[in-house]
């Protein structure tokens, strides 16, 4: 049995002042956080094991999918500040816009699915939180937890809903979304030629680019340290060139 997607608490939410219908990103106001959870995002998008080896969803499928919410979050936090030339923030954020939309566009989701798929999750995070809360043994608490994160995936192929769009009704299965994750991230089945994937992660990269300074120009500009995204390490440039050149090796 399907459990009710429940499209009026999910309204209620998106229009509550104040009220974000994604959890917080830290230090939100940042670009260049912004810019390291992307290329942490590409990182999650590298590697997955082949069909054969693992014809499954596992943990690294949910944390790939809890990092790709937890961009959407840091994307409606962040603002343009200091830490950018006040003549460029203007066209830096529209560079952003530009980088989200193609990144969006790789998903193997259309704009309904996305969303739904992302009011689901915080639907069913907020809930855990509830039950969480009310549980008095912090450690039972946290396991607890933990143990929803890993079963939400589960959760979510057994909803489905039908979502007005326009003058019609787009009929969505949770089952198939979860399903096309697991395919998106190994270049499987619908998903085989892998140009999707590439794409995501070359959005993802530019976006890395375009907010987080090389180490010369955050010395040179005198930008102070900001939890390990004040500069483009040395992980993170091999990270960059590992994707180009996956992505330059792909056949047209």
């Amino acid at each position: 049995m399907s459990e009710p997607l429940d499209m009026e608490r999910v309204a209620a939410l998106r229009e509550a002042p104040g009220r974000r219908l994604m959890p917080a990103a830290p230090l939100h106001g940042d670009s260049r956080i912004l810019g390291g959870v992307a290329l942490s995002m590409a990182e999650h998008l590298l590697n997955a094991p082949p069909v054969r080896k693992q014809p499954y969803w596992n943990d690294n499928d949910r944390r790939a999918l809890g990092q790709a919410i937890y961009l959407e979050s840091t994307v409606e936090e962040t603002e343009y500040g200091a830490e950018i030339p006040a003549g460029r923030r203007d066209a830096v954020a529209a560079n952003v816009r530009g980088l989200i939309r193609r990144y969006h566009d790789a998903l193997p989701y259309d704009d309904i699915e996305w969303h739904w798929l992302l009011d689901t999750h915080e639907q069913l995070r907020e809930a855990d939180n509830v039950v969480g809360e009310a549980e008095p043994d912090n450690g039972a608490w946290h396991r607890l937890l933990r143990q929803q994160q890993r079963e939400r995936p589960l959760r979510i192929a057994k909803m489905r809903a039908d979502v007005q769009v326009g003058g019609g009704t787009q009929h969505i299965e949770g089952r198939d979304l979860v399903r096309r994750w697991w395919a998106w991230r190994r270049s499987s089945h619908e998903f085989e030629d892998g140009k999707s994937l590439n794409a995501a992660r070359l959005a993802l990269v530019d976006l890395g680019e375009l907010l987080v300074p090389t180490q010369a120009e955050a010395e040179a500009a005198g930008i102070a340290s900001l939890l390990g995204a004040s500069y483009l390490h040395e992980d993170k440039v091999a990270l960059i060139q590992q994707i180009r050149e996956a992505a330059e090796a792909q056949p047209a």
